[in-house]
Order: structure tokens, then sequence, then C-alpha cells
């Protein structure tokens, strides 16, 4: 299940980034028909919502594992923290790049 649970938490990551690249677009504004921004919105704020509880469920899935195991569990060489960390970076250089591209335009 840690695996599982881990699967979804990168989903939700990329989900919550896709939506974040969607707030820079203006055009959107233009074709607001019927509530999307509204409905946009909702689920922004549901995705964040459920992404910190998803990282809550795997840092205790983490933890247990280290305690029963005796070694840390890594992913892709990295413990838990530094790979969320580097994956949070990651994202917000990908929205600092994609404001400066539309700066520029």
């Amino acid at each position: 299940t840690l695996f599982k649970e881990l699967e979804l938490l990168i989903q939700l990551q990329n989900k919550f980034e896709a939506s974040q690249l969607l707030l820079l677009d203006s055009t959107r504004l233009f074709r607001n028909r019927g509530g999307a921004l509204l409905k946009e919105e909702k689920d922004r704020q549901l995705t964040k919502k459920n992404l910190v509880q998803q990282e809550k469920i795997i840092k205790e899935l983490f933890e247990k594992y280290e305690t029963t195991h005796v070694e840390p569990l890594l992913i892709n060489g990295r413990k838990l923290n530094d790979f969320l960390d580097m994956k949070t970076q990651m994202i917000n250089m990908k929205l600092a790049a994609a404001k400066v591209i539309i700066s520029q335009t």
C-alpha cells in the first residue's frame, strides 16, 4: 500500500501543478462559461487539501516502515523529505519559468 499511496501523492502533485499552470492562462477568463472559474477554484482547493492529507499519510507509512526495518526507505536514492522538497522545488521552478515566458509575450 505504501507504493500505491506514493503513486497517488505524485498524481495529486501533478494535478496541483497543472491547476497552478492553468491559473497563468489569461485567456481562460474570456472563456468562462457556466461558472468554469468557480469549478476550477473548487477543484484546486480540493486538490490542495487532498495533497496535504496524502503527504501526512505517506509520512506516517514511511515512519512505520523505518521503525520496523531499521533502515530508511529511499525514493530515487533520497529520503522522503528530500524527495518531497525536490518535487516542490521542481514545481515552483516550472511555475516561475512559465511566469517569465508569459511576461515576455
